[in-house]
């Protein structure tokens, strides 16, 4: 399942889409129905935990990569995703329940750095001038 995506960050970001916002119960439609929403959401919570802790031990410059990356698989405009993770801060809703908030702090202050070297890159990018 998690296979499909290029890098931990959009594993990341996917497993944080399937967890409901009222409950934070991962629900995946084809795996809950097989083996039970219990099992599945215990399986995806540690996925989930274990991904952000290897996103805390990474560099930044491999945040900027991931980033660069993810950006490309989604196919959204890099500006408008970059101003829409700044704006919305949507990156604070890839982060496990119940995380450390040091460790939270260090995610978002990972990704805001990221943020801004892509920024700069972008608009320092011939098509970004034309």
């Amino acid at each position: 399942m998690l296979a499909e995506f290029p890098n931990d960050l959009a594993r990341l970001v996917h497993l944080a889409s399937i967890r409901d916002y009222n409950t934070g119960v991962y629900l995946h439609s084809e795996l809950s129905r097989r083996f039970g929403v219990a099992a599945v959401d215990q399986i995806l919570k540690l996925q989930h935990q274990e991904i952000f802790d290897r996103l805390l031990e990474a560099p930044i410059s491999s945040y900027v990569d991931q980033l660069r990356l993810y950006i490309s698989f989604t196919h959204a405009s890099p500006a408008e995703l970059i101003r829409t993770w700044k704006d919305l801060k949507a990156y604070s809703s890839a982060i496990p329940l119940g995380c450390d908030l040091l460790a939270a702090e260090l995610f978002a202050w990972n990704v805001m750095s990221a943020l801004y070297v892509l920024e700069g890159t972008e608009q320092s990018s011939p098509a970004s001038q034309g």
